[in-house]
């Protein structure tokens, strides 16, 4: 009896709770983790949302200049160009010649010379009616068979070469004239070429000589 006396009791379990702080250590990093998940996936559908819009975006970019592509091709085509008005030699005839060579192309006998059926406009050598306009003629003419001996103006600084080209183009092919068009490079040609005379033709023997005779 005395021997069982001095053994100790076994060892009971003890109800020891977690302490408060290691609770709310656990419980804050609980929150915190929930909170991350949360607030990142997020952030992954808005860098998809960014990322879809950015691709839209360009989409519509490429779109938008294949679709301006052609009309920029159009306004640089040759059937833009053809909107451009053209210049109205009969017009620049009418105000500037028709009262000297009348609007018959007939002029006043033994005044102004006919400009239709003229050797002096048809001809072959289109430079002739060119420097004539351009640069005036003052002395002997012969046209048709009768002598001329008065002043022609020079439209060479009132007129561009494209509208001195649309004046003769015209004269040549009025009335009975079937003569082939003149363009505005062939106008600047010609002055180039005669740019050292600066008057005015003094007679038809000036113009042979330097200008050539008419075919």
């Amino acid at each position: 009896m005395q021997s069982q006396s001095r053994e100790k009791n076994d060892p009971q379990e003890l109800n020891n709770p977690i302490p408060y702080s290691i609770s709310a250590l656990i419980l804050g990093l609980t929150l915190w983790a929930v909170s991350y998940i949360f607030w990142t996936s997020h952030t992954v559908e808005e860098t998809n949302e960014i990322k879809q819009y950015a691709q839209t975006s360009n989409q519509a970019a490429v779109k938008s200049t294949a679709s301006v592509e052609p009309i920029a091709k159009s306004l640089a085509s040759p059937v833009a160009k053809k909107s451009v008005i053209k210049i109205d030699g009969k017009a620049i005839y009418s105000e500037k010649c028709s009262a000297c060579h009348q609007s018959t192309g007939k002029g006043l006998p033994s005044v102004f010379p006919p400009l239709d059926a003229s050797k002096w406009v048809t001809t072959i050598n289109y430079e002739l009616p060119v420097q004539i306009i351009a640069k005036g003629l003052m002395g002997k003419i012969t046209v048709a068979g009768t002598d001329y001996n008065g002043v022609m103006p020079a439209f060479g600084q009132s007129l561009s070469n494209a509208e001195l080209a649309a004046l003769v183009t015209y004269i040549r092919g009025a009335w009975s004239n079937k003569s082939t068009e003149v363009s505005a490079e062939d106008v600047a040609t010609s002055l180039v070429k005669h740019s050292e005379q600066l008057s005015s033709w003094t007679n038809e023997v000036q113009l042979v000589e330097l200008v050539g005779a008419p075919k």
